[in-house]
C-alpha cells in the first residue's frame, strides 16, 4: 500500500456580531433540559442527542447570524450548495473534555466558540499519518471554523473553573470545479 499526503484545508473566522450572539445562546442553552456525556468523554451540558431536530429555538437563531459566513465558506470552496446535517451545543466545565473522534458521513464539520476561556486549550487536530498531534491554531472567542469532517479532533480537558460553551454542526458542500 502507498499512502500519499495531501493538503486540505481549515478555514476560521470572526464572527462580528459575536458579543451578542453570545449572550443570547447561552440564554437559549440555559433554559434547555441538562443532558450530559459520561464516559470517556465527559461533557456536562449538551443537546447532543437530538442533533437532528433542526426546530430547536437556538438554531433557528444562530442560523440567522451564521448563514452570511456558511456562505462566506461555500464561495472559497466554489460550492453550489450547502445542507445542514445535524446541530447541538456542548458546555464543558471544569475537567469536561471530549476525545478524539471524527465526524462520519458528512464531509465538513464546524465549530463556532460562543465562551473559551483565554487559557484553555483549543480543539486539537491529530495527524493519522505521522502519529502526531498538529500545531494548534490560534482560536479564541467568537471564532468560527470549518474542516474536513474525516479529520480526527477533539476538545482537550478544561483544566480552568470557567466554562467553554461551543456550537457544533455538520455539513455537506456540493463542490463542482
Amino acid at each position: 500500500m502507498e499512502i500519499f499526503e495531501i493538503p486540505t484545508v481549515i478555514i476560521k473566522q470572526e464572527v462580528k456580531e459575536h458579543n451578542i450572539i453570545k449572550q443570547n445562546l447561552l440564554k437559549m442553552f440555559d433554559n434547555t433540559s441538562l443532558e450530559n456525556i459520561n464516559n470517556k468523554d465527559l461533557i456536562s451540558k449538551t443537546d447532543w442527542s437530538t442533533s437532528q431536530d433542526m426546530s430547536r429555538e437556538y438554531i433557528n437563531y444562530f442560523m440567522s447570524n451564521i448563514t452570511p459566513y456558511i456562505k462566506n465558506i461555500g464561495r472559497e470552496l466554489k460550492a453550489i450548495d450547502c445542507k445542514i446535517v445535524g446541530m447541538w451545543y456542548q458546555q464543558y466545565y471544569k475537567n469536561d473534555k471530549h476525545n478524539w473522534h471524527n465526524h462520519g458521513g458528512v464531509n465538513w464539520a464546524n465549530i463556532y466558540y460562543a465562551e473559551l476561556p483565554e487559557s484553555s486549550v483549543n480543539t486539537q487536530f491529530y495527524d493519522v499519518i505521522n502519529k502526531k498531534i498538529l500545531k494548534s491554531i490560534d482560536i479564541k472567542e467568537g471564532d468560527f471554523i470549518t474542516f474536513p469532517a474525516n479529520i480526527i479532533h477533539r476538545s482537550p480537558e478544561n483544566k480552568t473553573n470557567k466554562r467553554k460553551s461551543i456550537i457544533s454542526f455538520n455539513c455537506d458542500f456540493d463542490m463542482r470545479l
